[in-house]
């Protein structure tokens, strides 16, 4: 194929697009990849964060326990008296509302 002058001029300044373009693509995914790493690192960074702010609450809770507990104690054996007849008061199976109390053998 003959190219002659004035199909050179044409088709050089269409090449240097072409290679640009050829560049970025050929770019783009190591781009994408990046742009991926970057995003994945600030949330695991913010789950980092989320995960510390709802540590809090539960120390609070347990020192609260703690708390109950010494008062229990403070209280000596009315305390325990009551929560052992709590216990007991839980084990007494209640009369199921509506199965009855007798079994019919007759046919």
């Amino acid at each position: 194929m003959d190219m002659k002058a004035v199909d050179l001029q044409m088709a050089l300044p269409r090449l240097q697009d072409a290679s640009v373009l050829q560049q970025q693509q050929t770019a783009k995914p190591m781009l994408d990849q990046q742009i991926l790493g970057q995003e994945s690192l600030k949330k695991t960074e913010q789950d980092r964060q989320k995960t510390l702010k709802t540590e809090s609450p539960a120390e609070t809770r347990i020192a609260d326990e703690g708390e109950q507990e010494a008062r229990r104690n403070a209280d000596g054996g009315a305390g325990k008296r009551k929560r052992k007849e709590e216990r007991e008061a839980r084990d007494i199976p209640a009369a199921h509302p509506f199965k009855g109390k007798y079994i019919d053998l007759r046919g």
